[in-house]
């Protein structure tokens, strides 16, 4: 078993966290329901976020400038998962605290692991650096709807933590990652022509565009599921 300590936050620090947040867990079977849909639910997840971004998309004050920024959104994202996979592939695999014996978390009544919970390494967290992208690239756009995801986006980190599924360090540090790659994405010279680009294309043959862009904000609102799915034939 993978060590429980191997990254992040000091051990005491880490765990002190973990149990003030997971010691709710399994004291209400209502509560535990809530959390798990935070946990779960790609509808309540993440599609706000895909809502967001076509409001803003349709928006019409400065609509060239937000729509290629929110291009550039979606290069952060594409980044900020590349580079978490990366940095959990080199890293040492950390066990998730659910799996850790005699960790002391409570585990909540609708605790129901995958087999890709138990099996992929926890640090660091692929939800927190692809929420974080999010949050980061409608930053650019629209400061009030990066502040009113956050908080969409601490109860989706919260729940993963709530089950066992990460240790706050994780979270930190996935979060990191995609903050940084938001922040990229807006400084890479070629990747802001890039955005121009495929924004001209999208006046240029935008039946192509719009079914290019559907496929990507789709694979975005249920985190790449489908590629993932796809990746695992090889």
């Amino acid at each position: 078993m993978p060590s429980a300590n191997s990254q992040g936050f000091p051990l005491n620090l880490d765990l002190a966290i973990l149990h003030a947040i997971s010691s709710f867990g399994g004291v209400s079977s209502v509560l535990d329901l809530v959390v798990g849909v935070f946990r779960d639910n790609y509808l309540v997840k993440l599609v706000p976020f895909m809502a967001m971004f076509w409001a803003l998309w349709f928006k019409i004050p400065d609509r060239n400038k937000n729509r290629e920024k929110l291009i550039l959104l979606l290069f952060g994202v594409v980044i900020a998962v590349v580079a978490n996979r990366i940095f959990s592939e080199i890293m040492p695999s950390r066990a998730r605290p659910f799996t850790v014996a005699d960790i002391g978390i409570r585990p909540p009544h609708w605790a129901v692991p995958t087999a890709d919970d138990k099996h992929f390494s926890s640090f660091p967290s692929d939800h927190a650096a692809l929420l974080f992208a999010l949050l980061g690239g409608f930053w650019f756009v629209s400061r009030t709807a990066s502040l009113l995801l956050s908080i969409l986006a601490a109860c989706v980190l919260l729940a993963r933590i709530y089950f066992g599924l990460h240790f706050p360090s994780d979270i930190v540090v996935g979060s990191l990652i995609g903050i940084g790659a938001a922040v990229l994405a807006n400084r890479i010279s070629f990747l802001r022509r890039l955005a121009a680009f495929a924004y001209n294309a999208e006046q240029r043959a935008p039946a192509y565009f719009y079914g290019a862009m559907f496929v990507c904000t789709y694979e975005i609102g249920n985190l790449f599921e489908q590629v993932r799915a796809l990746a695992k034939l090889h």
